[in-house]
């Protein structure tokens, strides 16, 4: 392919070898290969967007970087699963039927909330997602909900699919190791805390870090079709967790059509708050990178666990349809469909035999899978919740170590790993947003950071939240009696300690910050514990 300039790569500077003419092959040599360069052919496009760039006042070196990373922007990842991947699927939803349905071929399992697993369990779950990337098999899910999105999001099968999705995938990792089932996501004990950026599930010993590249955790280097697996927690404009509001605004509904696209008056965002899909994309922008992308979405297990929630509020939704409304839940397909591939006739893409209405029956729920209770006050069952007694809710525990309450300790102590850990941080361009979604509620990843360094400032610290500070929370509590939270201490329970609750009892800033100083002043600390220093990574 003839052009104006070809691309080299060497291991030194890539945007410093750029150079005109064709690739730099040695006369004479037309097998000479060199460990330390690259020639790439690059579109016609490129060679344009060079040319036209000559005719302003740009330098030829920086028109190249900026063509070239123009090219790199707009790559589009791979699009299509292959006709071995489409045989794949469609083999599997054909296995194993009885009665007229799919039956599981692992057995029934329950599910339960992420955080609630047992080490062992979560363990054995990390393993199994793992083994399906080795095999390929995220890939194929990945780019099957790619396609699958143009066809059943934004209208009337978006919960049926995804419910068959879920239990084909989960039937999966189960085949891998069958003492695991898909752990639901509970998207409130996030929203419960002061700021859900904080929160301990985006750990290295949960999920992994949740901004750049995903170097920590049990998912550390994967790859999705385009590149390395990357998130961007609480950074989308139109990113929000939703919490117990919005759960109850759309339980109390008592129709399908009520609580799924399309909406009958389009644009009108108070129908949409009624919408499961719509606060779910709110879900996928709020955790940004690649799950923000429908291409990409997919290739993140947080997506399985997402969607595992929102599965759950669906099927106690159909039960008070059952209970409370008189509405058969097996035949309340909703009349305004938003499209053909929406209909309740319509097949259900990349699983043959199955079509939309099947998603309705109740032999998901009978025969393939069921749903633990949601964490629950005061225990609420895991050592990385705690329960805010005030509230009555079971809260997620913070990694955060400098302020914040509910901090989350383990067997050595109070977690000190960085907030934020040393990444690779390159955006990539996201193709398709999840739209329409809600707006931000204004607790981001900035005003965390915002939010602790305003904490250390009022406790006169000076600390900065993202770097080692000596001086910060130089006192643990005890090591005999070490609890989950902070309000887990009977001296610093405030259902014990009636005077604590006007320094505990508020999760806004203000509050936080009282708390701060509370905890660090050795004048108002009752039985203060011996000194132990050590560093808190932030």
């Amino acid at each position: 392919m003839k052009m104006s300039f070809a691309v080299f790569v060497t291991a030194f500077v890539f945007s410093l070898i750029f150079g005109q003419g064709q690739c730099h092959i040695p006369a004479g040599n037309a097998n000479y290969t060199s460990v330390t360069e690259v020639c790439l052919k690059v579109p016609y496009s490129v060679d344009q967007c060079y040319k036209e760039a000559l005719n302003q006042p740009i330098s030829p070196r920086a028109a190249k970087i900026d063509c070239l990373q123009r090219l790199l922007w707009l790559h589009e990842s791979e699009a299509n699963l292959t006709p071995a991947d489409l045989k794949y699927f469609s083999t599997l939803s054909q296995t194993n039927w009885k009665l007229g349905h799919p039956y599981p071929k692992t057995g029934f399992r329950k599910r339960q909330e992420y955080r609630t697993l047992t080490d062992n369990q979560r363990m054995r779950l990390h393993m199994a997602f793992n083994k399906l990337y080795q095999k390929g098999i995220i890939r194929k899910y990945g780019l099957l909900h790619r396609t699958a999105v143009r066809l059943h999001h934004d209208g009337a099968s978006f919960l049926a699919w995804h419910r068959a999705f879920l239990a084909m995938f989960e039937d999966e990792l189960r085949l891998e190791d069958n003492t695991v089932s898909l752990p639901y996501w509970d998207i409130e004990l996030d929203h419960n805390m002061d700021n859900p950026v904080n929160s301990i599930l985006c750990s290295s010993e949960l999920l992994g870090n949740c901004y750049g590249d995903v170097v920590t955790g049990p998912f550390k280097n994967w790859y999705t079709s385009r590149g390395k697996l990357w998130r961007e927690y609480g950074s989308h404009p139109r990113g929000r967790l939703f919490g117990h509001a919005s759960i109850k605004r759309i339980l109390f509904r008592c129709h399908n059509e009520e609580v799924s696209f399309p909406v009958k008056m389009p644009g009108n965002e108070e129908q949409m708050e009624f919408v499961y899909e719509y606060i779910h994309n709110g879900c996928h922008n709020w955790m940004g990178g690649d799950m923000a992308d429908v291409d990409t979405a997919a290739f993140d297990p947080i997506f399985y666990m997402l969607h595992a929630f929102i599965d759950l509020l669906w099927e106690d939704f159909r039960k008070r349809q059952t209970v409370v409304c008189g509405v058969d839940p097996e035949k309340d397909y909703p009349v305004l469909t938003g499209g053909p591939s929406h209909g309740p006739s319509a097949p259900m893409y990349g699983f043959d035999g199955l079509q939309n209405i099947d998603g309705l029956r109740n032999y998901w729920t009978d025969t393939w899978y069921a749903y633990e209770s949601r964490p629950q006050c005061p225990n609420c069952n895991s050592k990385y919740l705690y329960c805010d007694h005030k509230r009555n809710k079971c809260v997620s525990h913070s990694r955060r170590t400098d302020y914040n309450p509910g901090q989350y300790y383990n067997k050595h102590g109070v977690v000190a790993e960085p907030f934020e850990p040393p990444i690779s941080y390159i955006p990539k361009r996201t193709s398709n947003n999840f739209e329409p979604a809600p707006l931000s509620d204004g607790r981001s990843r900035a005003s965390a950071e915002r939010d602790a360094r305003m904490a250390m400032a009022a406790g006169n610290f000076g600390g900065s939240a993202y770097t080692i500070n000596n001086h910060v929370r130089r006192d643990s509590l005890p090591a005999s009696s070490m609890p989950y939270s902070l309000n887990a201490h009977p001296q610093y329970n405030v259902n014990n300690n009636p005077n604590l609750a006007q320094v505990f009892g508020s999760s806004d800033l203000s509050h936080r910050i009282t708390k701060y100083n509370y905890i660090n002043n050795p004048k108002l600390l009752p039985q203060r514990p011996p000194h132990r220093k050590f560093i808190s990574l932030i």
